[in-house]
């Protein structure tokens, strides 16, 4: 069995029906509609959160403020030490 994500660029109205509708193990939202509610909902379904495109310092300090899983990056290298 593969993992698999469902990936959005908008903030989800109803994440627990999303979630259902895609039998996604992840979410993988844009690090702009991360929100700690919603992250909460997922999580307590048992769904994990990722987030993209993380490529600034700013918007790593916004997602490592935030419960998620993992971070899609086109820099890597910068945040795995941070």
């Amino acid at each position: 069995h593969f993992k698999t994500g469902v990936l959005f660029s908008c903030y989800p109205v109803d994440v627990l029906s999303f979630i259902k509708q895609t039998n996604a193990d992840y979410l993988h939202s844009h690090w702009h509609y991360l929100d700690a509610k919603w992250i909460k909902i997922a999580h307590d379904a048992g769904i994990g959160v990722n987030s993209y495109t993380v490529n600034t310092l700013e918007e790593f300090n916004i997602v490592k403020t935030l419960n998620i899983q993992g971070i899609f990056s086109d820099y890597p290298d910068c945040w795995s030490k941070r």
